[in-house]
């Protein structure tokens, strides 16, 4: 835009023109108005990408191997021996001789 822009009917009132370079070995000139430029800051751009990173995670497993006591009855017996003397009166089996099981 600013090359070669200095024409004879700008209004400056600069006579001077600048000498035409070949375009490739041209540097780029500034306005021929000799006023000092404004630097802007610089803009940033950003170009994001993401690559995959595994975290380990550890997690501790404990096995607990559990035995549950129930309370189950279970019946023992114990033996009394008692001897008894049965007179022949209390006899009373319809079989004749004594009773196998006398009465308690």
């Amino acid at each position: 835009m600013y090359r070669n822009s200095h024409r004879p009917d700008c209004g400056c009132g600069c006579k001077k023109r600048p000498a035409v370079q070949p375009i490739a070995q041209q540097p780029i000139a500034r306005p021929h108005h000799h006023v000092q430029p404004i630097v802007c800051p610089p803009l940033c751009r950003y170009t994001d990408s993401y690559t995959q990173r595994e975290v380990p995670y550890i997690q501790p497993l404990i096995n607990i191997n559990r035995q549950h006591i129930v309370d189950v009855p279970k019946t023992y017996y114990e033996e009394i021996n008692q001897n008894v003397v049965v007179s022949p009166a209390q006899n009373q089996n319809p079989f004749g001789g004594r009773n196998r099981y006398p009465r308690c």
